[in-house]
């Protein structure tokens, strides 16, 4: 797929020559860790500096119990003064309950400490759900994991965007510049989502 970088290449490798000397497996990460070690990229870098917004992680295989499924977005500024997570989650119940948190950087010298300026948890309904969901059936979402969406365009600036997704079968990551790399199916996703949980009082607007 244009656009698309295709994960696994490790493991595409590690079949090709385990019959003649074995492959190494990936390297183990602790369960607290923001993305499982098959992700390489640094929106963990920047998470750590705000860690609200990936608590709990949803890539181990206990972020499942008790869901049919969790959707999560994080907005990563680069340089920007904001960040911003938003999780659905679907209990096995149908209740879909959703949690908005979004960090600004405190104005200061040197290294700024982010503080948490909005941390809400609400009610999802059936009906934004289902919007939600049609968009990403066309989105081509999760195809492939992990996913990230490239392109041959230097992007100076701009937010990292993830898009995860946990369900009891498997855990997907998606990843892209929302200025230069993701397409426009894909940006809907996201959009939808912040409209879901808040608007544009979730951006500073």
């Amino acid at each position: 797929m244009t656009g698309l970088e295709k994960g696994g290449a490790f493991a595409l490798a590690c079949a090709l020559i385990v019959s003649i000397a074995g492959c190494a497996a990936a390297p183990a990460r602790p369960a607290g860790a923001p993305f499982p070690p098959d992700v390489e990229s640094d929106a963990e870098r920047l998470v750590k500096d705000t860690p609200a917004l990936v608590a709990p992680p949803l890539w181990p295989d206990e972020a499942a119990a008790g869901y049919r499924r969790r959707i999560r977005l994080l907005l990563l500024g680069t340089i920007g003064p904001e960040r911003l997570s938003i999780e659905f989650a679907e209990r096995t119940s149908g209740r879909i309950e959703g949690h908005v948190v979004r960090a600004r950087r405190s104005r200061g010298k040197g290294r700024m400490p982010w503080r948490i300026i909005i941390d809400e948890r609400f009610e999802v309904s059936r009906r934004e759900m289902a919007q939600l969901d049609a968009l990403i059936a066309k989105s081509n979402l999760w195809e492939f994991h992990p996913e990230f969406w490239t392109s041959e365009d230097i992007c100076v600036d701009g937010e990292i965007m993830v898009l995860e997704r946990r369900t009891p079968a498997a855990y997907s990551y998606s990843e892209g510049n929302t200025y230069c790399t993701t397409p426009d199916k894909v940006n809907a996703v996201w959009l939808k989502m912040i409209e879901i949980a808040g608007g544009d009082r979730l951006l500073g607007r």
